[in-house]
């Protein structure tokens, strides 16, 4: 009797862990992730895009540029206050080829009759290149709500959009990023500490869709799958000024990046947080020139020639701070993974599609992510404004 008793205990001892095992399962299918934390409560102030305070001369220029039919205008803007920009005609169309032939002062020296344009007339502050050199996880913050280690590189293969483009939010999951962007003025080696750089208001936009599936889950700090989840058309408005400082160091760690969806602030990013500074940005580039990463189309590569020179015009974007929608793969999702792998024998060989999956239906179910018809505002004083609409298919 005493043996029957023990033999029972011993089922026992297996049978109750993994009943337990599978109520948890079970537990777990029913559950959901939590939404993503709202950091603020603060909305939108009715006349924010109409106004951005601009840095005096003697710390920085700035530049717009505006059409009156097909000519192209350059303006060195002085005010712009209630949705007027005012300012001074410069003559060419292009801020960046003026500034390298006139500097600073040269340039203020150009500046010819007044002019004052509505800033819905304002286009692309200057024209860019098809690859830039983007930064991960560089704010404390964010590194810490994407659960990531340390920045790391990646090549973004895209031009910068006007400032008010919509955005395609397409059958992914769109998120938002607000960023600072440092634009190389003359080809610039990697190994120089440049006296001044551009700088100019970035959205860094992302189909996390696309990334979960493609990034490695196990060592995400190696930027893959981050080139092909930034890279689509449209991810990459850019601000509606060009600012180039006397002092680039000194002026950027002051600024302070907002961003707004349907009224609601989002993001504060202060460029004096970032992990990696300006200088620590060019050196881990070139550090990085002769790495490559898997993308659509063949491996990409930063915009680095064999001359260690990243081309002028080239945008650095710093990275984001936190507030954005994406979260990793929960713990409740992981645990269903290995079940799934443990006990559904058609799962063995794809644990990581299946986390994929359901990290992606539940977030697509929630509703969290951008969506058509919402409208996306950035701002910064002295760097400009984005105004994005987000639409259904590409613009």
């Amino acid at each position: 009797m005493m043996g029957m008793n023990r033999n029972l205990m011993r089922r026992a001892a297996l049978i109750l862990p993994v009943a337990g095992l599978f109520a948890l399962w079970a537990l777990a299918y029913g559950g959901r992730e939590p939404p993503p934390e709202r950091l603020y409560e603060q909305t939108m102030e009715p006349d924010l895009t109409e106004n951005v305070a601009i840095a005096p001369r003697d710390r920085a220029l700035t530049f717009a540029r505006y059409r009156e039919g097909d000519v192209l205008h350059l303006m060195l803007v002085e005010n712009y206050a209630d949705g007027m920009v005012t300012g001074s005609l410069l003559p060419g169309d292009d801020p960046i080829t003026l500034f390298n032939a006139q500097g600073h002062d040269g340039v203020a020296a150009q500046a010819g009759p007044p002019v004052r344009v509505p800033a819905t007339a304002l286009v692309q502050p200057f024209d860019g290149t098809a690859n830039q050199i983007a930064i991960g996880v560089n704010y404390p913050a964010h590194k810490a709500e994407a659960d990531m280690e340390e920045p790391f590189l990646f090549p973004k293969l895209s031009r910068a959009d006007a400032w008010a483009a919509a955005v395609p939010a397409g059958d992914g999951l769109l998120d938002y990023e607000v960023e600072l962007g440092f634009v190389a003025l003359t080809d610039l080696p990697v190994d120089r500490h440049p006296r001044t750089m551009g700088l100019v208001l970035a959205a860094d936009y992302t189909d996390r869709a696309l990334l979960l599936r493609r990034v490695n889950l196990l060592d995400p700090e190696s930027g893959d799958g981050f080139t092909d989840a930034k890279s689509r058309p449209g991810y990459m408005p850019v601000g509606n000024l060009l600012v180039i400082p006397r002092d680039v160091r000194g002026f950027y760690a002051d600024l302070r990046l907002q961003l707004f969806v349907e009224g609601g602030l989002r993001q504060v990013a202060r460029p004096r947080d970032m992990v990696w500074q300006l200088d620590r940005m060019l050196a881990e580039s070139r550090a990085k020139a002769e790495m490559s990463w898997a993308a659509d189309g063949g491996p990409a590569t930063l915009p680095i020639d064999n001359n260690g020179t990243i081309p002028a015009r080239t945008i650095i974007l710093s990275g984001t701070t936190d507030g954005v929608v994406f979260r990793p793969p929960g713990v409740r999702q992981t645990f269903i993974g290995v079940m799934e792998t443990l006990f559904v024998p058609w799962h063995w060989s794809s644990w990581r599609d299946r986390l994929v999956a359901r990290a992606i239906g539940e977030a697509q179910a929630g509703g969290h992510y951008l969506q058509p018809g919402q409208q996306v505002v950035m701002h910064a004083d002295r760097l400009g404004v984005i105004h994005n609409k987000i639409v259904g298919a590409s613009p």
